[in-house]
């Protein structure tokens, strides 16, 4: 279940900025026990969430070869399958693979179901049986980013008849699209909180679904709520948390919404940009900027400040994938200008307290940190001695 960060107002207008953040010692490195999840009979496997349950989610490979999403209890990863056969444009489509995304407390799971060359399907698990979300088969692409504990997922999908990229939120056993306030609107979902608020961004037209690239197009942060829309101006809303609070930038320039409110959050000296991407529960964000040499650095608005957070010793670049309601900070630190799976400068980390501390693999040289709960738990995958990548838990000692 992904977390997200927060940052109390007064205290933004007011920010600082503080030095760089101390690398963690070798001691506190070994506080976090690193736990090989497995596979489902293949070579490799990966983690992408937890629940404050220790239910974690991901996809493993089959001996055959094939991926199916898992879900993983202590002592046993179980295969979660995959959707059934549809009839799409005139032809009978057989899903045989699958990977889960996200889950929430309740241990709902969603993901997308896919086979070879061929359109993938948003589905949720829940209960021993996988549904797909979109029954109509409107689209042929599908991206579901986040489920919350009251059950409602949010995603986006492209290949729709109309040729555009829309957002969708699901909920009560249904798909809806997030439109825009005129017809012809692009839109795409980001974040949802516990108050089914739903936050992303959209454009007038003229977008290249294929792409993604938003950044390159005039668009502006969206929130959806009951149906209703609200342009916050601007930008791109990244996440939002239980409070209400948005944050998200408009073309590298940091913001945050509140209550119609926008907010210029603070960059760090001798940059020229930023871009929170999370948020919490204690109003605590995080995101990333970057040096003239495309050098990542992660960072974390908190406490009247905005802190670098550092990096491992090897490395260059850091970037954050989640933070959870106790201000951890987890992601991955790397020495190239690439975030490739194969550069096995890749290192996962964990931020706290303003120490970075790198965590351990299962022997081998890279690794990555993707989900945290609140339970000093964090999930992603680590290399073996022989570099095969595997799903771990990486739990921390009292």
């Amino acid at each position: 279940m992904r977390r997200w960060l927060v940052f109390p107002l007064a205290a933004v207008l007011l920010a600082g900025v503080a030095g760089g953040t101390a690398v963690g010692s070798r001691s506190a490195e070994s506080r976090w026990v690193v736990r090989d999840l497995g596979t489902l009979g293949g070579k490799t496997s990966e983690a992408t969430a937890i629940n404050d349950g220790g239910q974690v989610v991901g996809s493993a490979d089959l001996k055959g070869g094939k991926s199916h999403a898992f879900m993983w209890q202590p002592g046993r990863m179980t295969d979660l399958g995959h959707l059934p056969p549809i009839k799409f444009q005139g032809h009978l489509v057989s899903y045989d693979e699958s990977s889960a995304s996200e889950i929430n407390d309740s241990g709902q799971v969603v993901g997308v179901g896919y086979y070879s060359d061929g359109p993938n399907r948003p589905f949720v698990w829940q209960r021993g049986v996988m549904t797909d979300l979109d029954p109509h088969y409107a689209a042929t692409d599908y991206v579901v980013h986040a489920i919350s504990n009251q059950g409602v997922a949010v995603g986006e999908a492209t290949g729709l008849s109309s040729g555009r990229c829309l957002g969708f939120i699901w909920q009560y056993g249904r798909l809806n699209w997030l439109k825009g306030p005129v017809p012809g609107w692009y839109t795409a979902a980001s974040g949802v909180n516990e108050h089914g608020e739903v936050v992303g961004v959209g454009t007038r037209g003229g977008f290249a679904c294929a792409d993604q690239d938003w950044g390159s197009y005039d668009t502006s942060a969206v929130r959806w709520q009951n149906g209703q829309i609200a342009l916050l101006g601007s930008g791109e809303a990244t996440a939002i948390n239980d409070n209400g609070l948005i944050v998200g930038d408009d073309t590298g320039d940091p913001v945050a919404w509140k209550n119609g409110r926008r907010i210029r959050l603070r960059i760090p000296r001798g940059f020229g940009s930023a871009y929170p991407e999370l948020v919490n529960n204690r109003d605590e964000i995080a995101g990333y900027t970057f040096t003239d040499a495309y050098e990542d650095h992660g960072l974390v608005w908190r406490g009247g400040k905005v802190s670098d957070l550092g990096r491992l010793p090897g490395t260059a670049n850091t970037d954050p994938s989640a933070i959870n309601d106790s201000g951890q900070i987890i992601g991955h630190c790397y020495a190239g200008d690439s975030e490739d799976l194969s550069d096995n400068s890749l290192r996962a980390f964990v931020w706290q307290d303003g120490k970075l501390t790198g965590l351990n693999t299962l022997g081998g040289k890279a690794s990555d940190a993707l989900a945290i709960n609140d339970q000093n738990q964090i999930v992603g995958w680590a290399t073996t001695k022989t570099g095969a990548r595997h799903a771990v838990l990486w739990t921390l000692k009292p």
